[in-house]
């Protein structure tokens, strides 16, 4: 309601109360006026934000006894279109850019985002109870008092993401949140997108969508990275189910609890930042090892073939 409240002091010089009584005096056409000049004072906004607000103020509005006609919101009210881009993958390379330069405590948090398919609210109000670092994989019970379906789920985490949480929640008590000390998750959540947009800064990864608008890089693109690898390896609805989606949890929990972690297993490999290039290095050493190792081995069969034809 903050946006009502400036839409009314900066358009009409009059608070939230005044404009409801004016417009209780007036319900007709200056009703849907005043409903498009808010619309139209939204307009660095996006078009779902501009809906979403929209709606609350059409509620407040009906709780004040002013009710309003869809049709007649159809026909006066005009919303910008939803504009959809293709949205860009980040790549390990990125990934690594900022995870090198990150303190160990964010660098947990984005290491456990995009390794678990966790939205960044969800994670925050992770405590350490909640991590059960016995299983391998490690399993997080996400309660659902925080997820966006209020339904209750698990996921995994990578080794990596493992490391590093295993010193942060050292001294931590079981009731502790893991990645933050602010206990109200959308200030928490957005004390974190304030820090990410200063990293991405640092990191010079400044590029935009063509709406001007929304940056490539962004802290939830974590969750997003996930999703592909996941869907890749296990298919949609496999990554679908440990994104959150409620409607493939249930097919997801007929498999047994093994059979989850080793379902995540297989998935592991492909969302590993840094040992995956390590491995893929020690692979390429091993590999030109092995072709050394051949190739003496060859030159010592040809000396012995040659030894032996002396002999005779």
């Amino acid at each position: 309601m903050k946006t009502f409240d400036t839409f009314g002091i900066e358009k009409y010089g009059k608070d939230v109360q005044s404009i409801v009584t004016d417009l209780r005096k007036n319900p007709g056409d200056q009703l849907y006026i005043f409903l498009n000049n808010f619309v139209g004072f939204m307009d660095n906004k996006s078009p779902k934000t501009i809906r979403t607000y929209f709606g609350w103020v059409r509620s407040y509005l009906r709780s004040q006894g002013i009710k309003t006609d869809l049709d007649d919101v159809k026909d006066f009210v005009s919303f910008p279109t939803q504009i959809i881009e293709r949205r860009k993958a980040l790549t390990r390379e990125i990934i690594r850019k900022l995870l090198d330069n990150s303190k160990e405590q964010r660098k947990a948090l984005y290491l456990t985002l995009l390794s678990s398919g966790m939205r960044v609210g969800e994670a925050l109000a992770l405590r350490k109870r909640d991590f059960d670092f016995t299983k391998d994989p490690v399993v997080v019970s996400i309660p659902a008092r925080h997820t966006k379906t209020k339904q209750g789920r698990e996921t995994f985490i990578s080794r990596e993401a493992k490391e590093l949480l295993l010193r942060l929640v050292k001294r931590k008590s079981d009731d502790d949140l893991v990645f933050t000390h602010q206990p109200n998750n959308e200030q928490a959540v957005h004390n974190e997108e304030m820090a990410f947009r200063k990293l991405r800064k640092r990191c010079e990864l400044l590029e935009k969508y063509p709406d001007g608008k929304r940056f490539v890089v962004n802290i939830h693109a974590f969750r997003s990275y996930f999703h592909t690898k996941a869907s890749k390896i296990h298919g949609q609805e496999y990554a679908n189910a440990l994104d959150g989606h409620s409607s493939y949890l249930g097919q997801y929990y007929r498999n047994t609890e093994e059979e989850r972690a080793e379902m995540y297993r297989e998935l592991e490999p492909n969302l590993l930042i840094y040992s995956s290039q390590e491995m893929a290095q020690t692979q390429k050493e091993m590999q030109s090892q092995i072709s050394l190792l051949l190739t003496k081995v060859d030159e010592l069969w040809t000396d012995k073939q040659r030894m032996e034809s002396r002999k005779r």
